[in-house]
């Protein structure tokens, strides 16, 4: 998975002060205006868009399972919550790689911040916004298993297969190069062909690429991805593949 977004975006609100009214409006509009930081560690957060607000270092916020990240330039420290509340630090610094621990995860990661988020990437959080919102708004079935039946495009031909393996391969990193949120998901099919036609029974493989993106203040305010994002998706139909 891949999400992006530029400095660009911290000029509005600067401070971080102004960035947690405009979050905590937000939240108190979309959860019958109760305060998420109502001082109980174990309140029940489960589902709420949970913002950590710290230094102007990172911000995390969660919304049904979905995590992301909106980072500056700055190194230090920054805490979260995970859906249960429960709060946990980590240090990161762009410059110098440290060790961040990612108790939640019972993992710990000594690595870049762009491998950090890949690493957050496997959590079944990620995962499972991916699968149940995700997936089931775009145009595909979501992940093919061995077996699935499936069809495809070369050219003006319509070429039906089975897929025999399948290969999937997400990625989330992290940049701010650009404006806009972008979420990308790749996978990869083993699939063999049925016979009949021009095509003669045989192996190949595809590449499915899918792209979510929109401006970036949209998925911070929780706002409906569907709704609010602009949907490019190359379809699991009109896939490009390279017959072997």
């Amino acid at each position: 998975m891949s999400l992006t977004c530029s400095g660009e975006f911290w000029r509005p609100c600067r401070k971080l002060r102004d960035l947690e009214a405009i979050v905590l409006t937000d939240l108190r509009q979309r959860n019958d205006h109760r305060d998420p930081w109502d001082g109980s560690d174990k309140a029940d957060r489960s589902g709420w868009l949970t913002p950590t607000l710290v230094n102007p270092s990172l911000i995390f916020l969660q919304h049904l399972g979905t995590l992301l990240a909106i980072v500056s330039k700055k190194p230090g420290v920054f805490s979260f919550c995970v859906a249960q509340g429960v709060s946990h630090t980590a240090g990161l610094n762009k410059r110098l790689w440290q060790k961040a621990t990612l108790a939640w995860a019972r993992t710990t990661v000594d690595a870049s911040p762009d491998k950090v988020y890949a690493k957050i990437a496997d959590m079944s959080e990620w995962q499972s916004w991916l699968d149940k919102d995700y997936k089931a708004k775009s145009h595909t079935k979501g992940l093919l298993s061995s077996g699935d039946g499936f069809h495809y495009t070369v050219g003006p031909n319509r070429v039906n297969a089975t897929v025999i393996q399948a290969n999937p391969h997400e990625e989330f990193v992290w940049s701010d190069n650009t404006l806009m949120g972008l979420i990308q998901s790749q996978h990869k099919y083993t699939l063999r062909k049925v016979g009949g036609g021009l095509f003669k029974p045989s192996q190949t493989e595809i590449t499915v690429k899918q792209e979510l993106s929109g401006p970036l203040k949209w998925v911070i305010k929780g706002k409906d991805l569907e709704k609010q994002m602009s949907l490019r998706l190359t379809s699991l139909q009109q896939a490009v593949s390279t017959p072997q």
